[in-house]
């Protein structure tokens, strides 16, 4: 390479990683921007009416009082109690008061015991047989959850909740666009329980398994739990609802390679299955979702129009090839 073509390579790297950082740069600056906004007060309806359990619930800490002796205690609330203002209002059930979903008793405090025992509301109970939530196949979901691990924990101590925080849930599933937050986010509902000892014993007597060990056959470990969603090796596929909810026994997990670095990747069933149903509409590739997305999995990211064009280049250039060498021969002859 000589020294002119080796500066011109180098001003074309650098174009290049300048390009890629002001790139990322651009999306962090988008990202925070996203983070910084806060809810507005004016926008809900019932926020008077919550600031009677938030200013506790939000605070982390409360002061309770004897009426006999007239004394004063600050106590540390619980941090299954504590709730964030902002990761509420934001979520899919800012609009509600408290007391929708519970019960009036609350307004006096301290809280009778009695109240810790009242039932949570499923989510069929709200969302089961309404058309207008039709779309989401809440009544799949629920039939799905039925016949999963969860499921089974006995006397019914595991339900929605357990995954789904009612007071912070975001729907991120239904977003047309894919990000390491999403991922992240999802594997959290899995960890919160699965990578704590105390509320994994709540729940079960099993001994809790390191998840870092339990995974290390996994090639490339760390880029696996950034990359790919727990569900997507340990649940069941359903092409019908877009998240599946039935979670399967540990030995009946996805183990084998090739089902996810494959040209029919289970990922596309799953992971990208949102933008797959999207992508299709509009452009008809089979794997359109990944390659629309500008995501990478080795081994999925092929479609037939690619394969027929590739072939075509390829044949074309060897046609030339044979021509070229033909007529070489030819002219040597002469010659």
């Amino acid at each position: 390479m000589t020294h002119k073509n080796y500066r011109a390579s180098s001003l074309l790297l650098a174009f290049l990683i300048l390009t890629i950082s002001l790139t990322v740069i651009a999306q962090e600056d988008e990202k925070s921007s996203v983070q910084s906004l806060k809810y507005n007060p004016e926008d809900f309806p019932s926020f008077e009416d919550n600031e009677f359990c938030l200013r506790c619930h939000s605070s982390g800490y409360f002061v309770l009082s004897d009426t006999v002796s007239g004394l004063s205690k600050r106590q540390a609330m619980c941090d299954n109690y504590n709730i964030s203002k902002d990761n509420y209002y934001m979520s899919v059930h800012g609009s509600f008061s408290c007391t929708d979903c519970h019960s009036s008793e609350y307004q006096n405090f301290p809280h009778a015991t009695a109240l810790r025992f009242e039932p949570a509301f499923a989510c069929l109970d709200c969302h089961g047989g309404d058309e207008n939530f039709a779309q989401y196949h809440f009544e799949e979901i629920d039939a799905e959850y039925a016949n999963s691990v969860h499921a089974q924990i006995e006397n019914g101590e595991f339900n929605c909740w357990k995954c789904h925080n009612p007071h912070s849930y975001v729907p991120l599933a239904r977003r047309d666009t894919l990000s390491t937050d999403f991922v992240v986010s999802s594997n959290q509902m899995c960890l919160t329980c699965h990578g704590n000892f105390e509320k994994f014993q709540l729940l079960s007597d099993k001994e809790l398994t390191g998840i870092v060990e339990k995974h290390d056959w996994l090639p490339n470990e760390a880029l696996h739990f950034k990359s790919v969603r727990c569900i997507e090796c340990h649940s069941a596929q359903n092409l019908d609802i877009l998240v599946s909810h039935n979670i399967l026994p540990s030995d009946s997990a996805i183990s084998d390679c090739v089902k996810c670095h494959s040209k029919n990747s289970v990922l596309m069933g799953s992971l990208y299955k949102f933008r797959v149903i999207e992508s299709r509409k509009s452009s008809g590739f089979v794997n359109a979702a990944i390659i629309d997305n500008n995501s990478y999995v080795i081994g999925a990211n092929r479609s037939e129009i690619m394969n027929l064009a590739s072939l075509l280049i390829f044949g074309l250039t060897l046609f030339a090839m044979t021509i070229h060498t033909l007529f070489r021969i030819k002219k040597s002859k002469k010659q």
